[in-house]
């Protein structure tokens, strides 16, 4: 299902999410670029301090190995009879060490003056070995008190100035070092402005987003009311055309069955009696009389096709005696008609029931006994009545086939009828059915009460839907 789908399904519900989704979106690129600054600051802080420790660590241990070296050599002057043997492989051991640590030497800012200076040194250490060389290679000569002198004027200045270029570029580095992490103080504290102003436009944006939100799903919202009390109208004008429409229906049925006993029954019955003057005539004339047998036998046959059809259009005992002959008489109607036994139980209807009542009940028992003669194929029916003082209760069940709610089409427009009649009266309705243990029919209707917009045919639009379940 695409956004627009959903939007159109669930405006208010895709509002809220497009503004949520705005909000997060907002909160997540604020939260992602302050985080990725915040962690390139702290990578290059982290960069900077090791390698500044590494880097005074190697200065001070070329230092310590230069120490070293000059104490070997002033305490190698001092025993000639070491010169020769230990003397000269220990400070090669010193300075192949001292080289090892400046070849891993690695600069800290890597700047232009720290290169420089590391060369230097480099220079100066590579000076300073030659000389101490050469100073044992004049006590090995012999020439011990010369050898002294060279220690005192050359040996113990260079090593000053080792120590002092070592000691420079510490101080070289301590200073780029300070200065480094002033820098990332002042990137921490931009940072953090800037997280501030970030935070600011994105609650802005946030409120921003959710005000638009706000704004449009209470458009929708109000838009939804409209609608609904625009469909509330509708259905209520469609009841009452529905009700209308029932109401004329019965009008119009009453009449036509007026008629047809009126005025067609009359008729047809005074051809019955000019066919019986013909036979007399006939018979007085010599003539065989069961010449008119036949018409007669028509007449007679119409006669009772227009008092059934009088008698389904409005029954004249419905008007006359009340509910429950007009159902009993239908229901022995129906058995003559149909392979189908129906019992009709009736409880405590001692009393007429408004009329209203009384046409909504009968032509809901006739729909239904129609449904089950046309598609239940059942042996049995019952029909049971009984009114408790307020209301009137309808049970129509059957030991058919029942039916599933996906074929509620196939029969859905009796049902529909049976179901406007309830309304029309204030009434629930519900159907129990099955494949298995056929369709029952229940119907409640008050009689108690009985406003005048139910008497006129005229539904209450305030009033609950029906009820209607299918098991």
């Amino acid at each position: 299902m695409t956004f627009r789908r959903v939007l159109a399904a669930q405006p208010i519900t895709a509002a809220a999410v497009l503004g949520f989704a705005l909000t997060l979106g907002v909160w997540l690129v604020a939260g992602y670029f302050f985080t990725h600054r915040i962690s390139a600051a702290r990578t290059r802080a982290d960069t900077v301090t090791e390698r500044y420790m590494a880097a005074q660590e190697q200065l001070s241990n070329v230092n310590s190995q230069i120490l070293l070296g000059s104490v070997y050599i002033r305490d190698a002057l001092m025993d000639a009879a070491s010169l020769d043997h230990d003397a000269r492989p220990i400070v090669e051991d010193t300075f192949n060490a001292v080289g090892s640590i400046m070849d891993r030497y690695i600069p800290v800012l890597d700047s232009a003056d720290e290169r420089d200076r590391i060369g230097r040194l480099h220079i100066e250490i590579d000076e300073f070995k030659r000389r101490m060389i050469a100073v044992l290679e004049k006590a090995s000569a012999g020439s011990a008190q010369e050898a002294r002198g060279l220690l005192r004027t050359q040996v113990v200045p260079k090593r000053e100035t080792v120590i002092r270029m070592s000691e420079e570029v510490r101080a070289l580095n301590r200073q780029r070092f300070v200065r480094q992490q002033t820098e990332i103080a002042a990137i921490y504290a931009d940072s953090q402005r800037w997280f501030w102003s970030i935070l600011t436009l994105a609650m802005a944006a946030s409120f921003g987003i959710a005000l638009v939100a706000v704004r449009h799903a209470g458009r929708l919202e109000h838009r939804l009311q409209q609608q609904a009390v625009s469909d509330a109208r509708n259905a209520a004008e469609l009841q009452r055309l529905s009700a209308k429409l029932i109401t004329t229906q019965e009008e119009d049925r009453r009449t036509l069955a007026r008629e047809l006993h009126d005025e067609v029954g009359q008729a047809v019955t005074a051809i019955k009696v000019e066919l019986a003057v013909a036979q007399r005539t006939i018979l007085a004339a010599g003539l065989p009389g069961e010449l008119l047998n036949s018409p007669r036998a028509i007449a007679d046959g119409t006669l009772g096709t227009i008092r059934d059809l009088s008698h389904l259009l409005r029954p004249p005992l419905l008007d006359d005696l009340g509910l429950v002959q007009a159902i009993q008489l239908y229901v022995e109607t129906f058995n003559r008609r149909h392979a189908i036994v129906v019992a009709l139980d009736v409880a405590t209807m001692t009393t007429r029931l408004p009329a209203s009542v009384e046409t909504a009940v009968y032509r809901i028992v006739q729909e239904a006994l129609t449904n089950v003669a046309r598609h239940a194929r059942a042996q049995s029916a019952r029909v049971s009545l009984a009114h408790g003082g307020q209301a009137l209760t309808l049970v129509i069940e059957d030991d058919g086939t029942g039916f599933e709610l996906s074929e509620l089409n196939r029969i859905g427009l009796g049902i529909v009828g049976m179901r406007e009649r309830a309304f029309q009266l204030h009434g629930t309705f519900s159907i129990h059915s099955n494949h298995s243990r056929g369709t029952r029919i229940v119907v409640m209707l008050p009689t108690a009460g009985r406003t005048a917009a139910a008497e006129t045919g005229v539904p209450d639009s305030s009033l609950p839907p029906l009820a209607e379940a299918h098991e």
